[in-house]
């Protein structure tokens, strides 16, 4: 149910139901993904779950919106391409 909620306010009724990619995010979310201020790394941690580095204290956050926006993308790609992510979860480190 939350998650519902949260899509909704994020992305708006027209991508409620729809999967989020690259076309649906606006100019600020793309500069970030340029930025590789975020990224899943190839590794796992201890039990075996995925890894989400965030090095947001070197970029420009000002607009929560949209670095909520690009964390979502970047976790939901991830998790849509590894079967096992999406069994074991993702922790997340930050810097």
């Amino acid at each position: 149910y939350k998650y519902y909620e949260n899509k909704l306010e994020l992305f708006g009724e027209h991508l409620l139901v729809k999967t989020i990619t690259l076309n649906d995010l606006g100019q600020k979310e793309t500069e970030l993904i340029r930025t590789g201020a975020i990224q899943i790394l190839n590794g796992r941690e201890q039990a075996g779950r995925g890894i989400l580095f965030v090095t947001m204290c070197l970029y420009d956050v000002s607009d929560w919106q949209a670095f909520i926006r690009y964390i979502w993308y970047i976790i939901f790609s991830a998790l849509e391409s590894d079967e096992e992510l999406q069994k074991r979860g993702i922790v997340e480190v930050v810097h």
